[in-house]
């Protein structure tokens, strides 16, 4: 179907930190909203945050990575996906958007540089900006997720990637969860990343 294409990171983000390991260190850095107006903050160390959304609750900001998925992952699909295709999946997902606060105003003055979402324990549509690629916010996108998976109780995420994404996820604690197989003209592979729950 179409939505499986576009639930890879694009091939060119590449990072050599585990996703986890990463958010242990940065912590501060997830699910930490933009500041209202007046400033931004969070993520000082890595140039960028991660802000948690949903379609709802900031219809401004998903727009904005809606954009983004449609100009970088979906014109890689055969036939390439549109909005509509993803219309029922973005009403109930968890969406997380990488950006860098460029002024002193709220979102408008935010540079985004990825997104990634998170639907029924799936990590879907991670891309980054080729401006950014190499700075951590892959990894950061899928720590993201990967925290929100575990708070809602789930010991696994998993993703359907592009083959040429398969090394990044590797360097994310993902594994091989399917044989290879073929979504909208793309070499796809199902992988998985086991959450450790708290006290277990």
């Amino acid at each position: 179907s179409a939505m499986h294409g576009g639930d890879m990171l694009l091939p060119a983000v590449h990072t050599c930190s585990c996703a986890l390991a990463w958010l242990r260190q940065h912590r501060r850095v997830v699910d930490s909203p933009l500041a209202p107006p007046g400033g931004c903050e969070g993520g000082r160390g890595r140039g960028f945050t991660v802000r948690r959304l949903s379609r709802a609750s900031d219809a401004s900001l998903y727009g904005r990575c809606l954009g983004l998925r449609a100009s970088l992952l979906w014109p890689r699909e055969s036939p390439p996906p549109s909005a509509a295709d993803y219309d029922t999946a973005d009403g109930e997902a968890t969406f997380f958007a990488a950006v860098r606060c460029t002024g002193q105003g709220g979102e408008e003055e935010a540079e985004l540089l990825g997104t990634a979402m998170l639907h029924d324990g799936r990590l879907r549509q991670v891309v980054a900006v080729p401006a950014a690629r190499g700075q951590g916010v892959g990894a950061a996108l899928v720590s993201a997720a990967a925290e929100a998976a575990r708070a809602e109780g789930r010991d696994e995420l998993s993703v359907g990637a592009w083959a040429t994404s398969e090394t990044f996820y590797s360097r994310c604690g993902f594994e091989p969860d399917s044989e290879p197989y073929e979504s909208n003209g793309m070499s796809c592979r199902r992988l998985r990343l086991r959450l450790a729950q708290a006290g277990a």
